[in-house]
């Protein structure tokens, strides 16, 4: 039995139900009120893959009612890298913005104003 491929096969599919579980989590838990926050070139980068993760992933600008079609892992992988994200950092920030609401919040403002300007 080949234990690295199996564990490379996980990896992916734990990362893309993270990701699928977590982040609404961290959309309400960023409605909260805060300090003011600058954010840092990771925040950035991560605001540009998760808009494009929720715009592969069926929402657009339009529509708030939308019944989401998730990514396929290897699309996921794809997208964390044209960000230069790695897994663990993906991994860090969620930790961040679970410790820092008011630094989610404006990530996400980043991700609505980004997801304007892609979908119509």
């Amino acid at each position: 039995m080949d234990v690295q491929r199996i564990d490379r096969g996980m990896k992916p599919r734990l990362l893309h139900a993270f990701v699928s579980l977590l982040l609404p989590l961290l959309l309400l838990a960023g409605c909260s009120a805060g300090r003011d926050v600058s954010l840092d070139a990771v925040d950035r980068r991560f605001a540009a893959f998760y808009s494009d993760y929720l715009i592969a992933s069926g929402v657009s600008a339009q529509s708030e009612d939308v019944s989401l079609a998730l990514p396929f892992p290897r699309e996921l992988d794809l997208m964390l890298s044209r960000h230069s994200l790695t897994g663990g950092e993906f991994q860090r920030r969620m930790k961040l913005y679970g410790e820092q609401p008011e630094r989610w919040k404006k990530v996400v403002e980043l991700v609505r104003k980004d997801i304007r300007k892609k979908k119509p």
